[in-house]
């Protein structure tokens, strides 16, 4: 889907990279969270590390984990309870610390879970896992949808999660791959429910789910013996899926900070090619991708006004 995908990050205009308020705020920063039996910060931050190396220095990037026991026990909706709640405190709390900056999500497995619950919420008495056998009650979502912090969430990437919905807009999709062999096209254990999905749509353009046919988490039909988790594993996932991801999450931080227009209805473009002269240039540099080094030095040579202008405007626009 994305693994053909190049993004000239380290052609970002300086302006990017100017110190964020309050200090120790990064351009960029990614949560993460584990799976089932997985040492912090576990298998996320594989994603987390090769999306952090390819930004910098353009941009600051950092990250952090979710802390919550991952148990496959009795005790494992217990633990998904405790994620989804410590998910919504910790993504708040740092978007209130720093609000200009860019947040991702990274979950896997159970983690995968915790990420997509914090996002939708759990409608009451739905099972959270076959194999626990346990109920996580109802929970409202604990990033709201619109909320401050849900604004600034560039993208979320949920790996082999147990509760995927089969053909989900945001699943991803590998076209060389038989239509029947893929784990796109299955249910999890426990698919969320339509008012779940439905909550969860809401961030659709920017929510990857990664899922591999026989994971019998993911895709559980997929795989006629429970037990075997040869495609649930890690490693199952650190190949194509893996580009994926980081290419993805990529794209929507490189939209983020230079794709403004895209962002903008109709009415707002016209408006903004006659009122900033700095957007105006860097519309311009877009169109011509052949001309990227010309436009680095072009925007290095922008005046620090244009450059304000270009950041207040930034400032007031949704991440879509």
């Amino acid at each position: 889907m994305f693994s053909t995908f190049l993004i000239p990050l380290l052609s970002l205009p300086l302006v990017l990279t100017r110190p964020l308020s309050p200090p120790n705020c990064s351009n960029v920063h990614i949560f993460l969270a584990r799976g089932t039996g997985e040492e912090y910060p576990g298998f996320p931050d594989l994603t987390s590390t090769s999306i952090c190396s390819t930004i910098s220095p353009a941009l600051t990037c950092s990250s952090s984990s979710i802390h919550y026991r991952n148990y496959l026990d009795s005790t494992y909706c217990d633990s998904v309870q405790v994620g989804i709640s410590r998910m919504g405190q910790q993504v708040t709390a740092y978007n209130t610390h720093c609000p200009d900056t860019l947040l991702v999500l990274i979950g896997y497995s159970m983690g995968a879970q915790v990420v997509g619950d914090a996002l939708a919420g759990v409608t009451a008495g739905n099972r959270s896992s076959t194999l626990a056998e346990c109920v996580v009650p109802e929970i409202a979502p604990t990033i709201a949808a619109g909320s401050k912090a849900a604004e600034r969430i560039a993208a979320a990437v949920l790996y082999a999660d147990p509760r995927h919905n089969k053909g989900a807009a945001f699943n991803d999709v590998d076209t060389l791959a038989p239509w029947g062999k893929q784990g796109a096209f299955y249910d999890g254990q426990v698919p969320r429910d339509e008012a779940e999905l439905e909550r969860l749509q809401q961030y659709s353009k920017r929510i990857l789910s990664l899922c591999n046919y026989a994971d019998p988490i993911c895709a559980a039909s997929s795989q006629p013996n429970a037990l075997n988790w040869t495609m649930h594993h890690d490693a199952a996932y650190r190949g194509k899926q893996f580009e994926d991801a980081v290419a993805f999450v990529l794209e929507k931080v490189y939209d983020a900070y230079t794709g403004l227009r895209k962002l903008e209805p109709e009415a707002e473009r016209e408006e903004s090619d006659s009122s900033s002269t700095c957007l105006s240039s860097s519309s311009d540099s877009d169109s011509s991708s052949s001309e990227g080094s010309e436009s680095v030095e072009s925007t290095e040579e922008s005046s620090e006004e244009d450059a304000e202008k270009w950041w207040e405007r930034y400032e007031k626009l949704p991440i879509g």
